[in-house]
């Protein structure tokens, strides 16, 4: 008989806590009109400005084709809209809308709330040495560790909520107001 105490491993816990995370910002965003992804996509944009269906699809760790109809429905709904790549006509460039600056703004409040009750009980100097492990340990596994952008961009501070912690908490005050 096999033997192993994978509820006791590293990737089990990083697995587990991923996931919670997903289904409570899942949960917290059906309110808001839109999903994880949607929220996963727009915060990417949020940090890059644009990026291409391929290198989204990438990001997000999902088949192209998930992309596809992701970008189909943003699209339709006026999120986002595609633009031709200036460097290679046969592909295009996501970029956010207008449009979507009122969902960011909503998706940004639930984040908030998320994030303080994933964070709940660490002490502040915690989290940066969690961020700092975990990146670690992705560095470690991937071929190319400088595809992930670490530090997002002043104007795009909750660009890792649909994916990450944050230690740049809001006030739980504000938090619970929101």
């Amino acid at each position: 008989m096999l033997k192993y105490d994978f509820h006791d491993s590293i990737p089990y816990f990083v697995f587990t806590a991923a996931h919670a995370i997903e289904k409570a910002m899942g949960a917290a965003l059906e309110g808001h009109g839109i999903t994880f992804r949607q929220c996963q996509m727009l915060g990417m944009l949020a940090a890059h400005g644009s990026l291409s269906q391929a290198q989204v699809a990438e990001m997000m760790g999902v088949e192209p084709s998930s992309v596809a109809r992701l970008v189909d429905r943003m699209t339709r709904d006026g999120w986002i809209e595609r633009r031709p790549d200036p460097h290679d006509r046969r592909k295009y460039q996501l970029f956010a809308t207008d449009r979507a600056e009122p969902i960011w703004e909503g998706v940004q409040e639930v984040a908030a709330t998320v994030r303080n009750t994933a964070l709940e009980g660490l002490d502040e100097g915690d989290v940066p040495e969690l961020k700092r492990m975990l990146r670690h340990l992705r560095n470690n596994l991937t071929d190319d560790p400088g595809r992930y952008p670490d530090t997002p961009s002043p104007d795009s501070a909750l660009s890792d909520d649909c994916s990450a912690l944050s230690d740049d908490r809001a006030p739980a005050a504000a938090s619970a107001s929101r």
